[in-house]
């Protein structure tokens, strides 16, 4: 097989023969709807990766791979892009300055081994584990190097930009909340970057390109998608860095998805769990039971039960209060998340009137994120005692000091379960070393005990019960 890597995106072959070869490797199963007789009926069909010979270049080690173990010969050729030149200054990657003083740890230091090796692939480390450190100090070996971090919310984005300012002061760009300055290392965020036209991203001329919460690349763009195609995607099919990394604490888990970030970034270059990390803070479970609500256990679509029983359940909301209300007591901070804004605002009314000693803060979509942003530091330094967050905060919100989370929302999406519980991952010495989870079960409907059940199952998976 002869492939030519036309740029860090695309590659091709020229025969029917590799075509063919390949449209047996790059595919996966889709599904589509169609109508029967009597109702639709869900059927499945191959949806193939490879257009008139073109494929994503991100799956070139998939198909060594394949050829290797199937003694199919592979031959590439192409490569017109250059790899940027490595500070040689640098000899031991442990060696490398983080601000404040402080060295790599070891699993760091195996994941940047990995991506100086690869230049391309996926990070899947838990979070707390720094990542973003992570990715800096690979930044810092290519300091003629431009390079894009691509971040999902205004959080990260000044999240990010604050620890990028200590590594690089003086050099960093800032691509979001309706600013556009590119410099040699820029945190945009993902909703300006798809705004900008296509020749912007291409004229800037990244030689890395990082990825934030890798798992949001789920989709495809054209050609290997009749419409716009995934947001992610759009943007990285113009974003020509060779060098190309995704960082997430939690891969996705449809086959599109997987075959997407493979295909646009690359595959799984390093990979450690929570409880190979020994930095991270203990996860101590606590399991509630809920009384019965009528209106929820009589419901019949899952809308109603979730109304009922979640977000306008004035005994789930006090008790959601009174278990928040005994963490603070015991010096801790926590963080109550929703799912829906209603949800959140039913509570903090509750807290205001029933728990009015509490120093309490809703973050939502509608707060600014400059706002939020101070709310976070806030928390992290105990001026206040409980935030109530919805999904702006469900996912890279660094609050270290934070010492319990509650999820008042139930829901029983593994990536959304880990998001949440990572918020309070960091250990901090001498002030935190474990995190308190409080979940509720409740027996009032059957969607509620399966999704509760699901979770549970995720806890004992992972250790911590």
């Amino acid at each position: 097989m002869h492939i030519y890597v036309v740029n860090p995106i695309f590659s091709k072959v020229t025969t029917a023969e590799e075509a063919h070869i390949l449209a047996k490797l790059l595919k996966f199963k889709a599904t589509y709807w169609r109508q029967g007789q009597f109702r639709k009926i869900e059927k499945d069909w191959n949806r193939v990766l490879i257009k008139k010979g073109m494929f994503l270049t991100g799956f070139i080690p998939k198909i060594q791979r394949y050829c290797h173990s199937n003694g199919i010969p592979l031959e590439l050729e192409g490569t017109p892009f250059v790899i940027p030149a490595v500070n040689r200054e640098i000899v031991e990657i442990e060696n490398i300055k983080i601000p404040g003083g402080l060295k790599l740890k070891s699993d760091q230091v195996e994941a940047i081994d990995n991506m100086v090796e690869s230049l391309r692939g996926v990070i899947h480390h838990p979070t707390g584990s720094g990542k973003t450190v992570i990715f800096l100090s690979f930044i810092s070996l290519f300091p003629e190097s431009k390079t894009i971090i691509i971040v999902g919310t205004q959080e990260l984005l000044y999240q990010t930009l604050d620890k990028a300012e200590e590594f690089f002061p003086g050099e960093i760009g800032m691509v979001g909340a309706g600013t556009v300055d590119f410099k040699r290392v820029t945190v945009a965020t993902i909703q300006t970057l798809v705004n900008l036209t296509d020749q912007d991203l291409i004229d800037f001329g990244a030689d890395i390109v990082i990825v934030d919460e890798a798992h949001h690349l789920s989709k495809f763009a054209p050609p290997f998608d009749r419409g716009k195609g995934g947001t992610y995607a759009r943007v990285l099919s113009n974003i020509l860095a060779p060098i190309r990394l995704g960082f997430t604490a939690t891969l996705p888990y449809t086959e599109e998805a997987k075959m997407a970030l493979e295909g646009y970034i690359g595959p799984v270059i390093s990979v450690k769990r929570i409880d190979e990390v020994d930095r991270l803070a203990k996860i101590k479970v606590i399991l509630r039971k809920l009384p019965i609500t009528t209106t929820a256990k009589e419901a019949k679509s899952y809308p109603d039960v979730y109304k009922y029983g979640v977000t306008f359940n004035r005994r789930r909301h006090r008790m959601v209060l009174l278990e928040a209300d005994e963490l603070v007591s015991e010096g801790r901070t926590v963080l109550i998340f929703v799912t829906q804004v209603q949800h959140g605002n039913n509570i903090l009314i509750m807290a205001q009137k029933t728990f009015p000693h509490l120093r309490i803060e809703y973050v939502h979509g509608q707060v600014a994120g400059k706002d939020r942003n101070q709310i976070k530091k806030d928390l992290n330094s105990g001026e206040i005692d409980v935030v109530i967050a919805d999904a702006v905060w469900r996912e890279g919100v660094d609050v270290p000091t934070l010492g319990a989370i509650i999820n008042a929302s139930g829901g029983k999406s593994e990536i959304m379960t880990i998001q949440t519980i990572g918020r309070g991952l960091r250990t901090v010495p001498g002030i935190k070393e474990d995190v308190i989870l409080v979940d509720f079960f409740d027996p009032s409907h059957r969607y509620l005990i399966e999704h509760f059940g699901q979770r549970l199952c995720l806890y004992f998976d992972e250790g911590w019960m």
